[in-house]
């Protein structure tokens, strides 16, 4: 097997442009009330689920959060939404 043909050779991005916390999304997402984004697309369904129920049940976003997990294409969406 040749394993070069797996790997890709990237310097990855400053830690600046590449830390996006859930405080950063969760203030961008109470910037646009009402309006839905896609806040991860996880590889998994458990994945999908578990991030959908940290947003609406924990304080992980905090309150008036909604969310809701989705399969388009064979791809998992999840999409979140500041309510006022």
């Amino acid at each position: 097997m040749n394993v070069t043909a797996f790997l890709t050779w990237e310097t990855p991005p400053a830690d600046s442009e590449r830390k996006i916390t859930r405080t950063d999304i969760a203030e961008t997402l109470t910037s646009r009330p009402n309006a839905w984004a896609i806040v991860a697309r996880p590889d998994r369904r458990d994945r999908a689920d578990a991030l959908v129920k940290r947003i609406t049940v924990g304080s992980e976003y905090g309150s008036n959060f909604e969310a809701c997990a989705v399969k388009i294409g064979g791809e998992f969406r999840v999409y979140a939404r500041f309510v006022r």
